[in-house]
């Protein structure tokens, strides 16, 4: 759906989108100097879609994906500085390192709500999932074929219900 950041040059600038919301502000000082950082970029850009009207637009399902954390950042630079880009289903949020900037939404005219019939994935054999999560040296993380089918079971209901 999307390229690479240089192959989109439309999301490097800010007339091509539309501007919402109102402008990122700093909760400290020293966020205002460092600015928007990689470890809150995503958490910013996506509790700020939630909120915009552009995030009503989506089906069920995408709005899943939304509130995961499988949406794709970018980092881009050009003569105004530095920005980052969120990939939604149905667009792009383009969103300036430095606070004070309204964020940017590039809408991807090819989104439709609409959801194709879902293929019910194979079952989960693996030996190493406890109930949907594997754990491993202390640590613990979602089994993917498990993730698959509880995606399956969304999509399969968004999809009769449309």
């Amino acid at each position: 759906m999307f390229g690479k950041l240089n192959e989109n040059p439309q999301y490097a600038n800010r007339d091509n989108g539309i501007e919402f919301g109102q402008p990122t502000e700093a909760e400290t000082e020293w966020l205002k100097t460092v600015g928007i950082t990689s470890s809150s970029c995503r958490k910013t850009l996506t509790s700020i879609f939630i909120s915009s009207p552009f995030f009503d637009q989506l089906n069920d399902l995408d709005k899943r994906k939304v509130r995961s954390t499988g949406q794709r950042v970018i980092e881009g630079k050009d003569e105004s500085g530095e920005y980052w880009i969120l990939h939604i289903p149905n667009g792009v949020v383009r969103i300036e390192r430095s606070y004070g900037h309204r964020p940017v939404w590039y809408q991807n005219e090819d989104y439709t709500p609409n959801v194709t019939k879902p293929v019910e994935p194979p079952a989960c054999n693996n030996q190493s999932c406890n109930k949907g999560w594997i754990y491993n040296m202390g640590t613990s993380y979602p089994c993917s074929k498990c993730t698959a089918y509880s995606d399956y079971r969304t999509a399969l209901k968004v999809w009769e219900n449309q």
